[in-house]
């Protein structure tokens, strides 16, 4: 019985990442706590991300917006500003349009969590308007 709960949950698992190649999307990697966390709540995380790479608006809104805490917030911004690099920073900036201070805040919160936490990127220890400027000025609220 053992054995089969634990084949069976093998392969729940194997499902959740089957959408992230050796979980690697458009050569972003996820983080498996991303990847499960994100099932949890009910979300095909790399799903939405290749929509959002792929130059959706509305992808790219939800998934800048999405919500997580504590290390898969942190990994989620790292993912966000390598996704940035790949749309462009004015189409995301396009994609946000309609956000509220709130949003902005949110977004602006993972951005620099993604900046610093992010490894192997050659803009470590910089901040939003080092990298984005663009974005900065937009994400800024009163």
């Amino acid at each position: 019985m053992k054995r089969i709960i634990l084949f069976s949950f093998f392969l729940i698992l194997l499902g959740c990442l089957a959408n992230c190649v050796n979980r690697v999307t458009n050569g972003i990697e996820v983080s498996e706590l991303l990847l499960l966390t994100s099932r949890e709540q009910g979300i095909d995380y790399c799903k939405m991300l290749n929509k959002a790479i792929n130059g959706d608006t509305d992808s790219i809104r939800q998934f800048a917006l999405l919500e997580f805490g504590d290390a898969a917030g942190y990994d989620h911004g790292s993912v966000i500003v390598k996704m940035i690099k790949l749309v462009g920073e004015d189409s995301f900036i396009q994609s946000l349009s309609t956000i509220n201070d709130e949003q902005k805040r949110l977004i602006k919160g993972y951005i620099d969590a993604g900046l610093e936490y992010g490894t192997g990127q050659p803009f470590e220890v910089k901040t939003i308007n080092d990298v984005f400027p663009k974005l900065g000025v937009f994400l800024t609220t009163d």
